[in-house]
């Protein structure tokens, strides 16, 4: 079992498109709760959306640094599209790579901040 779980889903209300980020249990390290709004659901695709809500997990994860005592040791970051879990792990150039190659960095400045932190999806 995971020490913290981070829940990420896109939205989309009244043509606009947004992801959200949450933490579980709200016990471990306080609740963290993170929206972002991205625009017009005519502009993004889901799975654009799905990628911002990944740098929004991580965003919280840098965040609770100073915070939760003890530091989790694992994290998992809980996704429902297949597309942006399959995408974390191919290396070829694809659509959204600017925001994959930004995954990959926040990821590695956590693992340098937290070594035995092990984050996965």
């Amino acid at each position: 079992m995971d020490d913290l779980t981070l829940y990420s889903d896109r939205l989309g209300y009244m043509n606009q498109a947004a992801t959200t980020t949450l933490t579980w249990p709200p016990n471990t390290a306080g609740t963290h709760h993170l929206q972002y709004k991205l625009g017009s659901l005519a502009e993004h695709i889901v799975f654009k959306v799905e990628l911002v809500g990944i740098l929004l997990s991580i965003h919280i994860l840098q965040n609770l640094v100073p915070h939760p005592t003890p530091w989790p040791k694992t994290a998992l970051i809980a996704l429902d599209n297949q597309a942006a879990i399959s995408a974390l792990s191919n290396n070829t150039c694809q659509l959204g790579q600017y925001l994959l190659d930004e995954i990959h960095t926040q990821l590695l400045t956590l693992r340098c901040m937290h070594h035995q932190l092990q984050v996965h999806n």
